[in-house]
């Protein structure tokens, strides 16, 4: 992470062409953080963490590789006694049981 604010988060990346701001970026919007609800972007990530997230599309008024963090997280979303059901990843196109 290279910096949070408040409209989302920039991402410096690993062998990345130079950007007017930050070098190397990527950008994740508030939605593609994570699943979960969050007040603030901080309590999901944090400047000079490293992350690994899953590229979308490439904004070429921004310079910007946009990105998102919460297609590679898996989630529970619900538990029964006989089985637990995740959050589809963007690798699979089904819930695991």
């Amino acid at each position: 992470m290279a910096a949070i604010k408040p409209f989302g988060v920039f991402v410096a990346l690993d062998d990345s062409p130079p950007h007017h701001f930050f070098p190397g970026v990527g950008f994740v919007t508030h939605p593609e953080l994570a699943w979960g609800h969050f007040e603030s972007m901080s309590d999901v990530v944090w400047v000079g963490q490293r992350v690994q997230g899953e590229f979308l599309a490439f904004d070429r008024h921004n310079g910007e590789a946009r990105l998102s963090l919460k297609v590679l997280q898996v989630t529970v979303v619900a538990v029964d006694q006989s089985k637990v059901l995740l959050r589809p990843t963007a690798s699979s196109g089904s819930p695991d049981a």
